[in-house]
């Protein structure tokens, strides 16, 4: 998620309403494969030896197998001391509140992030093969649904984490564990660009970017392994699609229809959210461009846009996925569509182009309430949090140009964020929603002299900015749209 620099945009590329299959994970049935690396040691690789190199058979080795000759193996350093790392053994909750959150994880917060196997990763799998994904899960869990044992839960995972690291362990287990403490950190969380950071080193030492190293897959557990270590690439190139190419990446679509069967449904949201991601195409249209290429660019990503969202999300033809997924995910893609707009309307500035911006804005806003009011919200952390605040600052930027009409759906959209967020945030001032909400009450009291002096709005007149949340968690995603920490201080906005 945090925004890298990309490459000079070639003069011919082309965005098209497909996208083209970009594999390097040939389809198992082709009979062909990648070469897995022939530099593993013992010294930087567990249990390198059942498969390192050269061998594409796969061995199962303790908790997802081997993939590309790496496992993870239950006799490593970190297994030695495992049951002190266990927080059931160690008391910090019985088995049967481990299993309650684990079935919560899997119901709610996982179809968010589609990370896990429910059939996998079962409370026995996790205790016997995984200390830290244990915690890790437990504690993002606890966080919603029994904030009463997320403190101790929260220490205890840091410590198992920081053990793992400094011990240099380096399996599937790890980087799962670093992107779901990421994806549901706390609000003030300074760590979350440098854990993925961690993560992308170790998918890469694991050899993810490389593929598949083993043939037909024989049976159904064999399956679930490959394809855990294949969902956990896929994550981690949503998270940070800047340092991970489209070349390292199988067309995902074509993925999830394998053996559909031990697939999981999360699996189809996966797809839709890559086959969207056009941050970095957004990021090459610059001034630097040809007006006639910046136009030609804009265009292509309009139509990309359209057909995207009538080939997932049409009641027409349904695409297949989960209702939470339906849901989210064209929030999402409605914002993507909004940024293509926004961007068009930075280069082109006209009465039409803002017009467009500001409903294509609307439309995300909308469906960002309908994904609050069906308790999806509060599941999103900071990702809802940077996308609403986004479009807040764009509304900031526009108002005083628009016209009447255009200035009175601003507001009214707005006060609508900010009444929905301060729901969802369900009394708790720290939550992502009841600092999102803060925020846009500033950006409401900043148009007060202009406009909502003649409104009936009823904010609380102590909302603060919250300058440290909002300057670290924009620092390195947006800083050329206004979101750099130094410019959200109290003397920016009017």
């Amino acid at each position: 998620m945090v925004a890298g620099r990309s490459p000079p945009l070639s003069q011919t590329t082309h965005i098209s309403t497909a996208r083209p299959a970009l594999s390097v994970w040939p389809p198992t049935s082709s009979g062909q494969h990648p070469q897995v690396r022939d530099n593993t040691s013992q010294s930087d690789l567990t249990l390198a030896e059942a498969g390192a190199g050269t061998s594409h058979a796969f061995t199962e080795g303790g908790a997802f197998g081997v993939i590309g000759g790496v496992a993870y193996s239950p006799g490593s350093a970190l297994g030695e001391y495992r049951k002190h790392e266990d927080p059931i053994s160690q008391g910090y909750l019985n088995e049967l509140e481990a299993q309650l959150l684990l079935e919560q994880f899997h119901l709610h917060l996982n179809p968010i992030i589609c990370l896990l196997d429910p059939i996998l990763h079962t409370l026995d799998f996790l205790r016997s093969h995984s200390s830290l994904l244990l915690s890790s899960v437990l504690t993002v869990a606890s966080k919603v649904f029994r904030p009463d044992l997320y403190p101790d839960l929260c220490v205890h995972v840091k410590t198992v984490l920081g053990r793992a690291l400094a011990e240099g362990t380096c399996d599937i287990g790890v980087v799962q564990s670093l992107l779901l403490l990421v994806y549901w950190k706390q609000p003030r969380d300074r760590t979350g660009w440098l854990k993925i950071g961690i993560c992308a080193r170790m998918a890469h030492q694991l050899g993810l970017h490389l593929g598949r190293a083993v043939g037909a897959l024989p049976d159904e557990r064999t399956a679930r392994l490959v394809f855990n270590a294949e969902r956990t690439w896929y994550n981690l190139a949503l998270f940070e699609k800047a340092y991970i190419p489209d070349s390292q990446l199988q067309d995902c679509e074509v993925w999830a229809r394998e053996n559909t069967e031990w697939h999981v449904g999360g699996d189809w949201q996966l797809a839709c959210s890559l086959s969207h991601h056009i941050a970095p195409q957004l990021a090459r249209i610059t001034p630097a461009l040809s007006v006639v290429q910046q136009t030609y660019e804009l265009d292509q990503l309009d139509r990309f846009m359209e057909h995207h969202l009538q080939r997932w999300f049409s009641t027409e033809r349904p695409s297949g996925l989960p209702e939470t997924s339906m849901v989210v995910l064209k929030g999402w893609a409605l914002e993507a569509a909004f940024r293509v707009k926004q961007t068009r309307l930075e280069l082109f500035p006209s009465d039409d182009a803002r017009s467009n911006a500001v409903f294509a804005a609307i439309s995300f806003l909308e469906q960002m309430q309908l994904v609050a009011s069906c308790g999806y919200l509060r599941f999103l952390q900071d990702n809802a949090a940077m996308t609403l605040s986004r479009v807040g600052l764009f509304f900031n930027k526009v108002f005083s140009d628009a016209p009447p009409a255009l200035k009175s759906i601003i507001v009214r959209s707005m006060t609508n964020v900010h009444t929905f967020c301060t729901e969802s945030a369900n009394g708790d001032p720290e939550a992502a929603g009841a600092l999102t909400a803060r925020f846009f009450g500033r950006l409401l009291r900043s148009l007060k002299d202009t406009f909502l002096s003649n409104c009936n709005t009823d904010l609380d007149q102590t909302l603060t900015l919250d300058h440290e949340y909002w300057g670290h968690l924009f620092y390195s995603n947006d800083s050329q749209n206004g979101f750099s920490s130094g410019n959200l201080h109290s003397g920016t906005l009017p």
